[in-house]
């Protein structure tokens, strides 16, 4: 066994594109990952995703070849421990403004000695018991995203980043508009300044940076700015452009 997007991310040459499933819908999510995105997310954040459609929705971007990575609602240790146990290798954690939260996470998606992740043999990630080498290669093959999403974790972005175990970092520009005093202005000038400091500081230390992208523009410009994987978009806000122009589309004919 091995971890697909870690392995991808890790040593890609040139920046990721993602797509975004918030649906909540097995369906829906293998539908998105047949498009032909570098990798799925799927979203338990901003979604009703439960642990039971969670594990569905893994299922169903595994049956396509797609890498997925799960953004987890919290940094809940019960959660993290859950979803890893339903087969989550490739995590993505909001709101982590301190080293010593992205340390507390390093230390939920690990089994001791390298953590305290609960243990537990009998479950989908070991393939129901039948891989004998899951409990060696369980903390090699995981994969912890860090999301800064406020200015007070820009001031923390180095030691965040700099935490053993933390693979990559995530600039979320919606909630950072929104601890800026702009909310809903994620594409907002004072917040794409934020943007460009973080992947400048990303790129000085050597660690991967990826930002939410709002619509392709967005993404071109993070893109440019040299951040290696954006998501863009996500499967509500798709659907929705898509039935509005349809509409506008067949009415403008009338």
């Amino acid at each position: 066994m091995s971890n697909p997007l870690k392995d991808m991310m890790m040593n890609s040459d040139g920046p990721l594109v993602a797509g975004w499933t918030m649906f909540a819908s097995p369906l829906v999510a293998e539908a998105m990952a047949w498009a032909g995105y570098d990798f799925i997310v799927i979203d338990a954040e901003h979604s009703p995703l439960t642990p039971m459609s969670a594990l569905h929705s893994m299922q169903a971007v595994a049956s396509t070849g797609t890498p997925a990575l799960l953004r987890l609602a919290d940094q809940s240790e019960t959660g993290i421990k859950q979803m890893m146990d339903c087969g989550a290798k490739s995590l993505m954690i909001p709101m982590v403004e301190t080293g010593e939260q992205a340390q507390a996470l390093v230390n939920a998606t690990r089994y001791a000695p390298l953590g305290h992740r609960g243990f537990a043999f009998m479950h989908r990630a070991s393939r129901f018991g039948t891989d004998s080498s899951y409990l060696e290669t369980a903390n090699d093959e995981v994969m912890l995203i860090a999301q800064i999403e406020t200015p007070q974790a820009m001031k923390q972005l180095e030691v965040i980043a700099e935490t053993k175990g933390i693979d990559a970092i995530f600039i979320g520009p919606g909630d950072m508009s929104a601890a800026m005093g702009f909310p809903g202005q994620a594409t907002g000038e004072d917040v794409m300044e934020v943007m460009q400091d973080a992947v400048r500081r990303a790129k000085a230390i050597g660690v991967k940076i990826g930002g939410l992208a709002a619509n392709p523009a967005m993404a071109k410009n993070l893109l440019a700015m040299g951040y290696d994987f954006v998501p863009v978009g996500n499967d509500i806000a798709l659907l929705s452009r898509a039935a509005k122009a349809a509409l506008e589309d067949v009415r403008g004919n009338e």
